[in-house]
């Protein structure tokens, strides 16, 4: 066994910290314009080239990922995933039923029935087919997406004669109005742009996906009349939708916009998109300004006050993807650096305990905060925030944070039986399961959207660099094919440390070493015309404490947003949970990038659950003890010890086999507060 923290032995490299530089490439447009609108034929379809998944075809990222069918998730952790797959895409009457349903709100246009109440149904046919075209490149389903074009037919034949296709009444319904703020305040939204740009968004994916002319040219036609309303009713963008949000939400637009603009050369989506981006850089100083608020030497939810009313999680990520989709399209480096540092900041001081960004749904400092929750929307575009940062500029930090948000908070959001998932997920108790949101059975706004952080994680499990060297990034079990090398990944990961890497051929091969790991040690030999390489990780066991940030805005309404988040947190429907809410900071007990849990499928009881007392900050360490196979992912014996204090021992598995699966009202199943 070779030990050490960094080496170099043959062709194999165990990469320390962020091996990659930043890669700042001026590409000119005509140069990025051709490369990113090519079209291979791969398998008998059309390679897609979006996203994540576009094998650096714009020529711009540091890094190349495998088609989308050549990287397959298995091992016990895929169960789920693969369970949620059938239960929402690949069973066709279940698929055909979530899409009838998505595709009534542009049937009834009802979602502005109550003009002041805008609702967000329009959004959901959007996102179910990005998510079900992600599904069926990584299958490699012809079948499926001959379907999907069929549904997208059945779409574009609901547009009206004025050519309109929208979930709300009035085209032009895009703004709330001030007779509709003196009358309902807060209460006041709109999401009818929001909702389209998933349409154009969904049918500009189907078109890279299928390479059918005929989607791209509605996603175009759709484009077209969102920038039309926009300039015909002579909107700010910034005041368009959800009053208080600035207009993200709209502006949000930005990548699919972007997407348009290099499968059409259409000079009209390039002008636009240089209007999303310079609503970011006012004079008058509006939120959320992203550009001119950079170096003000506050943290990000502080540039304004009350964050709970501008600063919404899901759609502000958006945004930012869209600055990085820019840098991409026109080399302006402002873009990416303005998002890499916005980024840090949001890990420095928004970061929660289960690998999500501030609470419930808003960035309002989870530094702040004793407890957390996340919206699961807000953790998918996190993890794609930070997938798409590792493309760019190939460095390994990002996917520390892909690593721990997908571990933690996105397993646990999916139910073991795969037949829905988590709105919100939370610390300790139960999550949010939003059932009946918008009055629609089969829907709600992050359920449709979980496919594609599966996607994601699958498309930088092994890529390869300019140089030719392939970087194995994430470690469960996998199997995948980038140029031609097979690599086999097994070892049950993160539950247990030893992983085997198979490689079909002898190639120059770099493992990313996590952040949390103090040392990985490697064993490399030959296996035929390949190499087997055996590593062990360091799992580190530990106990993490936190600390609270008090008095970064004023004390007014610093307690106004606290009082705001642990509302937010209960989420109107379990109010219950208020009685649990820990005013001190609790340690938690990590594994690798595990988030430990005590659990009633462990036999932990609702008293031990909600107790307040904590370990943090007494100086305690964890010694943990694997348990044998016992219904849940990575279970363990747990015992904390400290001197002179006393001995706690408990049950505890992965944060995600702890809350997987539905509590009733007043349950209280989990808690990973220690």
């Amino acid at each position: 066994m070779r030990k050490g923290v960094v080496m170099s032995v043959d062709n194999v490299t165990i990469k320390e910290g962020n091996m990659q530089k930043l890669k700042f490439i001026a590409t000119s447009l005509v140069s990025a314009f051709c490369l990113a609108g090519a079209v291979d034929v791969w398998g008998g379809s059309v390679r897609p080239l979006g996203n994540v998944v576009d094998a650096n075809a714009n020529g711009i990222d540091a890094m190349t990922t495998p088609l989308p069918s050549d990287s397959r998730l298995e091992g016990s952790l895929a169960v789920k995933v693969d369970r949620f797959f059938a239960n929402r895409i690949t069973d066709d009457y279940l698929r055909d039923s979530i899409f009838e349903e998505a595709r009534r709100a542009f049937a009834f246009r009802d979602d502005d029935e109550e003009p002041w109440n805008g609702q967000w149904r329009g959004e959901f046919w959007g996102k179910s087919m990005l998510s079900a075209v992600r599904v069926a490149d990584y299958l490699g389903d012809g079948r499926l997406r001959r379907s999907l074009l069929d549904e997208a037919r059945r779409l574009v034949a609901l547009r009206d004669g004025n050519g309109y296709l929208g979930s709300y009444s009035e085209r032009t319904n895009c703004v709330t109005t001030s007779a509709q703020r003196k009358a309902h305040g807060g209460g006041c939204t709109n999401w009818n742009l929001w909702n389209r740009k998933y349409v154009i968004w969904a049918l500009e994916a189907l078109y890279r996906s299928t390479g059918e002319k005929w989607v791209l040219d509605e996603a175009a036609r759709e484009m077209k009349d969102f920038i039309a309303v926009v300039d015909e009713c002579g909107y700010d963008l910034a005041d368009t939708g959800h009053y208080t949000l600035s207009g993200i939400p709209t502006m949000s637009v930005l990548k699919p916009l972007l997407w348009l603009y290099v499968d059409t050369r259409d000079e009209a989506f390039l002008a636009f998109a240089r209007r999303v981006v310079a609503g970011w850089d006012r004079a008058d100083g509006r939120a959320p300004n992203f550009f001119r608020n950079l170096g003000c030497g506050r943290p990000f939810y502080a540039w304004y006050a009350k964050p709970e009313s501008w600063c919404k999680t899901y759609e502000m990520l958006s945004c930012l993807d869209g600055l990085l989709e820019y840098y991409r399209v026109t080399g302006d480096r402002r873009s990416l650096e303005t998002v890499v540092a916005i980024r840090d900041d949001l890990m420095k001081h928004d970061s929660n305990q289960i690998g999500g960004l501030g609470v419930a749904d808003r960035l309002l400092g989870a530094e702040r905060f004793a407890f957390c929750s996340t919206e699961v929307c807000d953790v998918i575009h996190w993890m794609r925030l930070n997938v798409d940062l590792y493309l760019i500029t190939g460095e390994d930090r990002y996917l520390d944070s892909v690593e721990f948000s997908y571990f933690n908070a996105m397993l646990a959001s999916v139910n073991r039986d795969g037949t829905w998932g988590a709105m919100i997920v939370r610390d300790a108790g139960r999550h949010v399961f939003s059932k009946g949101q918008c009055g629609y059975a089969y829907h709600h706004c992050c359920l449709d959207n979980i496919p594609r952080a599966f996607m994601d994680v699958a498309s930088v499990a092994v890529t390869k660099d300019d140089a030719g060297t392939y970087h194995v990034n994430l470690f469960q079990d996998a199997t995948v094919t980038v140029d031609g090398v097979v690599f086999t990944i097994r070892g049950d990961y993160p539950a247990k440390n030893r992983v085997t890497v198979r490689t079909s051929k002898a190639v120059k091969v770099a493992f990313r070493k996590p952040g949390w790991c103090p040392r990985l040690d490697m064993d490399s030999r030959k296996d035929g015309d390949g190499e087997l390489h055996t590593l062990v990780f360091d799992m580190n066991a530990r106990i993490v404490e936190r600390s609270l940030a008090r008095g970064v805005t004023e004390e007014r309404d610093e307690a106004a947003t606290l009082s705001w988040g642990a509302m937010r947190h209960q989420f109107i429907v379990d109010v219950d949970l208020k009685a649990t809410l820990p005013e001190k900071p609790y340690a938690t007990v990590q594994y690798g990038p595990l988030v430990l849990a005590k659990c009633a499928r462990l036999g932990a009881h609702k008293p031990e659950l909600k107790d307040m007392a904590t370990v943090n900050g007494l100086g305690y360490s964890v010694r943990l003890k694997p348990l044998e196979e016992c219904g849940v992912y990575a279970p363990f014996e747990v015992e904390l010890t400290a001197p002179g204090r006393p001995t706690v021992k408990t049950r505890a598995c992965a944060y995600e086999a702890a809350s997987d699966d539905p509590a009733a009202k007043n349950g209280y199943v989990f808690s990973i507060r220690f």
